[in-house]
């Protein structure tokens, strides 16, 4: 547990970290589960079986299940932020539209329960995959400003959204337990939701490091380049969180003249679109990842 929490709090941190204290504590995190693993090994009865993993299939759908959640949540974390400080939606209109995706898997995830039981996971998973890839690459749709193209995109990528959780809740399940050894399917339904949980927390702490970074490189760059008045370090600290998505522009831009403001309002768009670009090429690796597992899986009964 302690070394988790080690490693994503330096995750969670490395925006403020410098380098150097960022890899010492990741190192110590490291040092730490290392420890944990080789104890768990020598343990009669250990809390986490980790030779459940010598298991090659049930390895394959530990890895899709950490993909998906690594997605849901990132995507989570990065569309209200478009949506509200991009868009210029309010938090109501926002919560609305992002209720599609949630049909999509009220909808779908009864329909995968009885097609699991008719033609098996490996299908379902494998289509679960290929909506989260979609659904990752049309972030890079995603325009600047409130249109058509903005609706038509995020119906899009709330849609894969949808579809990807919906067919994949109840076969990834489905799996974990015929992959898992059949003297083990208790503990390694723990072990399957523990990692699911590790991909939620993974996602969202990597989306973020990513979106706050290159926003900021971004930003910048930006400023050097327009030669732009000097800030002062708190001024400046707040611009960066304007353009990672932390504050709102609205509140920030007030202070400026309509067209200083409207100048610096589309330079923290644009740092925000570079850094959520960035992000989702994360995602869309992360898509490739739970596709190629998805292909590995195999039709089969509990492993002996």
């Amino acid at each position: 547990v302690l070394s988790v929490v080690i490693i994503f709090s330096a995750m969670n941190e490395l925006s403020r970290l410098s380098m150097q204290i960022f890899f010492v504590w990741l190192v110590v995190g490291l040092l730490l589960f290392s420890h944990f693993v080789r104890a768990s090994f020598k343990t009669a009865h250990p809390l986490i079986d980790v030779k459940l993993l010598a298991h090659r299939g049930f390895l394959n759908i530990l890895s899709v299940r950490f993909c998906v959640m690594f997605y849901m949540v990132s995507l989570l974390f990065i569309l209200p932020l478009y949506m509200q400080n991009i868009l210029g939606l309010n938090p109501l209109v926002t919560g609305v539209a992002m209720l599609m995706m949630g049909i999509f898997i009220a909808i779908l995830s009864p329909i995968a329960g009885k097609l699991t039981d008719k033609i098996g996971y490996r299908l379902l998973l494998i289509a679960s995959s290929v909506s989260l890839l979609i659904g990752s690459a049309s972030l890079f749709l995603l325009p600047v400003k409130l249109s058509v193209l903005s609706v038509i995109v995020l119906a899009i990528t709330f849609a894969a959204y949808g579809i990807c959780l919906g067919l994949h809740l109840t076969p990834s399940i489905a799996a974990a337990q015929r992959q898992a050894p059949s003297n083990g399917v208790n503990a390694a339904l723990g072990v399957f939701f523990t990692v699911a949980l590790g991909g939620s927390t993974v996602g969202v702490s990597l989306s973020g490091v990513v979106l706050n970074y290159f926003s900021r490189v971004r930003l910048e760059y930006d400023f050097k380049s327009e030669q732009l008045a000097h800030y002062s370090t708190s001024a400046w600290e707040n611009l960066l969180q304007v353009a990672n998505g932390a504050h709102s522009y609205s509140s920030f831009l007030q202070q400026f003249d309509y067209g200083y403001s409207s100048k610096v309002a589309l330079l923290l768009s644009d740092a925000y679109m570079a850094g959520l670009h960035k992000a989702a090429i994360l995602l869309v690796v992360v898509g490739l990842i739970a596709t190629y597992f998805s292909f590995q899986l195999e039709e089969k009964a509990n492993a002996k």
